[in-house]
């Protein structure tokens, strides 16, 4: 069912790609001769590069069916896919005209937007991801010191202006301009997309505000974040979830982060704690937190433990690593708070000894 379900963004993707090429296909006869396969790879590349916007979105309704790691793997993956269409795509057009003696106009709109795809892909992979990251101290060290994760956003964030980069590309060239289906079409997809992703930086600016009433270290390294609601009801969440937080008036950086809530969702209470551990250039700075920072708090996120399991009274075994504890302590805190009467084993794993905490109120569980 997973395997299924992780097939929705492709699918769209293909969906995108086919009514284009339909489109195309409708008027072929003014497809210049040798410009089938440029074309067709041209259009695969827009077709993904507007898949990979709306991916990040982060759809709830996709999110609560595949969860973001999912997500997120799948974006990366028609990542590479897209980055292999654009250069095949150029290299191909490059081939069929020798020069850009056909298309003149289109040249310069094509190479910015393979520049914007190049740039995102890169610092996806090598600034946003830890895949390739954590194999090299260079590049570890770089990223801690130049190419830190805030930049790597707002670089990841040229995707937007590679699509409009593309369009106008699309727009230079005569025989896509004069198929009018082609050219609607592909302004309807262009629209949804760069219109939904403001769309979701006006709904992000909309969200809640929560005072951040706490920030307890519970060791030299790990954090504990009590907030509040600024006005309003608390956030509705399931034990085990996770937030985006973006600190609006602290000494942070105003990007948001995903954190698990450590906290148990109690009625009557408004709270909501979050734990995070100090390893990277962000939550090193976790320190300079203190009480009265206003954030927004985006979610919840995640599908850790379903409903059954959670109300069921059969034996559960958690097991966690490190920091990994958090989203652990707060399906704990929460089954202690409904007095469960099942049988509970927690099998935590720690590097060194200094790792632990909150032992007194794991022995009072116990």
């Amino acid at each position: 069912m997973l395997k299924r379900k992780s097939l929705i963004f492709p699918l769209v993707a293909i969906f995108i790609f086919a009514t284009l090429m339909t489109a195309l296909l409708l008027n072929q006869e003014a497809l210049p001769t040798g410009q089938q396969l440029p074309v067709a790879l041209g259009l695969l590349a827009f077709s993904l590069t507007l898949t990979e916007v709306f991916i990040a979105l982060r759809p709830k309704t996709t999110e609560r069916r595949i969860g973001l790691p999912m997500m997120y793997s799948i974006h990366g993956t028609m990542a590479i896919v897209l980055i292999i269409a654009a250069i095949a795509h150029a290299g191909n057009e490059l081939n069929a005209q020798k020069d850009f003696t056909v298309m003149p106009a289109a040249a310069p709109a094509g190479m910015v937007a393979l520049v914007f795809l190049m740039l995102t892909t890169l610092t996806g992979i090598f600034i946003l991801s830890n895949t390739f990251i954590r194999k090299s101290r260079t590049f570890k060290r770089l990223k801690e010191t130049v190419f830190k994760r805030e930049l790597g956003l707002w670089v990841h964030r040229l995707s937007v202006l590679a699509v409009l980069a593309i369009f106008a590309h699309m727009m230079a060239i005569d025989f896509v301009r004069s198929n009018t289906t082609l050219s609607v079409l592909s302004g309807l997809y262009v629209v949804l997309a760069v219109g939904g992703y403001f769309g979701s930086k006006v709904a992000k600016k909309l969200l809640p505000r929560y005072i951040l009433r706490r920030c307890s270290p519970h060791n030299p390294s790990v954090f504990e974040l009590e907030f509040e609601p600024k006005k309003g009801a608390p956030m509705v969440y399931q034990p085990g979830q996770y937030v985006f937080v973006r600190f609006i008036k602290s000494a942070l950086p105003k990007e948001s982060h995903p954190f698990s809530i450590s906290s148990a969702p109690v009625t009557g209470s408004a709270s909501l704690n979050v734990m995070i551990k100090n390893s990277g250039d962000y939550t090193s700075m976790i320190n300079r937190l203190k009480s009265g920072d206003i954030a927004t708090l985006e979610g919840p996120y995640g599908s850790f433990l379903d409903g059954n399991t959670s109300d069921a009274n059969t034996p559960i075994v958690m097991l966690a690593g490190g920091i990994g504890i958090t989203p652990i302590l707060s399906i704990l805190r929460s089954q202690m708070e409904r007095e469960a009467s099942r049988r509970m084993v927690l099998v935590w794993g720690l590097a060194s000894q200094k790792d632990l905490l909150l032992l007194d109120e794991l022995q009072q569980m116990k």
